[in-house]
């Protein structure tokens, strides 16, 4: 049992150094050359392991020089693709980690933070066909607030979400026509302003990208909104929700999800005991919120939060909203999903494919170390 828990540990942890010999120097500790069919490692090492200055190159095309630690590329270093794209930067577990800036062969850039191959924090993206994208990136995509900027001369200024412009922004064009408004998926959807030269053309409600109205009736609960018009539900002091009525019918929160266009989304909260089981508010250690059905990805943004302190505790997109499914098998998780600890630090961040792990697992232990593995439809793979 030793034995097959070190060949584990070894092929989890030292997964560049499999099949490959040492055709001169000291491999073990020391300054060697180390060779396979498809790769060469040529500097120093420590206890069997890449640690220390190193190139590493791929036969058919691509190197990494720089730092290396426990077998990894970690530290700094670059890093030549076979498609000619180069990263110079931080690295950790093999991935560009930290800050650092990454040259397309195309002439695009980007400079700023990733986090294990995926742009992940501030940063500045420009291609040589004069746009460029400076602001917040979560996962690989523009999340948060940023500034679009295109050759022709409109500028965006706003937040983004996935990638796409969401929330409130301003968007300018040369003829000095602007919006400014509220977004959802890169449309202008909910209350907003359109003006020329300072100007006013609109105001009132976009609805997927085309205006709507401008007669918004803003009822608190309880009273009636006449039929065919706009109407807006006071929820509390901070959010107003939008919704075309058919008929007449009273404004009820309850009743929100059955008609609600999406500006903003709302949700319904599920509390939870210990043992994730249905139970009162009163007695829950855990509840949820999930979003309205994402009419595109076919997916609810599902958020889970520790009652005590309303500290995040899960988030990420699910196919199946019953609150009776409490796991990502049952609920059907669908891309990247993350856990957090009671004091707000991550705990593990999951790619799930129809409610299976798929791609890049990454555990934070206490201990500050980080364990990265990786799986196939549920099936756990060795690291390439």
């Amino acid at each position: 049992m030793k034995h097959f828990k070190f060949v584990l540990f070894f092929l989890i942890c030292c997964p560049l150094i499999r099949a490959q010999e040492c055709n001169s120097g000291n491999c073990e500790n020391g300054f060697g050359t180390l060779e396979s069919k498809t790769t060469t490692y040529i500097g120093n090492f420590k206890e069997g392991r890449m640690h220390g200055k190193g190139e590493y190159v791929w036969k058919d095309g691509g190197s990494y020089k720089g730092d290396f630690r426990e077998g990894f590329f970690e530290g700094i270093g670059v890093k030549t693709y076979k498609s000619g794209t180069v990263y110079k930067g931080s690295f950790k577990y093999d991935k560009p980690h930290g800050e650092g800036t990454m040259t397309n062969v195309s002439g695009s850039i980007f400079k700023g933070l990733w986090q294990f191959g995926s742009k992940h924090g501030q940063g500045s993206y420009k291609n040589n066909k004069g746009y460029s994208h400076e602001g917040n990136y979560k996962f690989g995509n523009a999340d948060g607030f940023g500034k679009q900027q295109w050759k022709k001369g409109d500028v965006y200024e706003g937040n983004f979400k996935n990638g796409l412009k969401e929330g409130y922004g301003i968007y300018t064009w040369p003829s000095t026509h602007t919006y400014k408004g509220h977004w959802k998926k890169g449309m202008k959807h909910g209350k907003g302003i359109s003006e020329k030269n300072n100007r006013l053309l609109k105001k009132g409600i976009w609805f997927e990208g085309e205006y709507k109205t401008n007669e918004i009736s803003c009822l608190e609960e309880g009273n009636t909104c006449g039929s065919d018009k706009w109407c807006c539900l006071i929820l509390n002091e901070n959010i107003e929700t939008y919704y075309l009525t058919t008929k007449k019918m009273k404004v009820v929160s309850e009743k929100v999800d059955l008609f609600l266009t999406v500006f903003p989304e709302a949700k319904k909260r599920f509390f939870y005991d210990e043992k994730w089981k249905l139970t009162s508010e009163n007695n829950s250690k855990y509840y949820r919120e999930y979003s309205k059905l994402d009419t595109i990805s076919r997916t609810h943004k599902l958020m889970a939060y520790y009652t005590s302190n309303n500290q995040l505790q899960w988030e990420g997109n699910v196919r199946n909203n019953n609150p009776k499914a409490t796991n990502c098998l049952t609920a059907k998780c669908e891309g990247n999903t993350i856990w957090y600890k009671e004091d707000g630090s991550l705990s593990s961040a999951t790619n799930y494919l129809e409610g299976r792990q798929h791609g890049k697992s990454i555990l934070y232990l206490k201990s500050g170390k980080i364990f990265v593995m990786n799986y196939d439809r549920g099936k756990y793979i060795k690291k390439e």
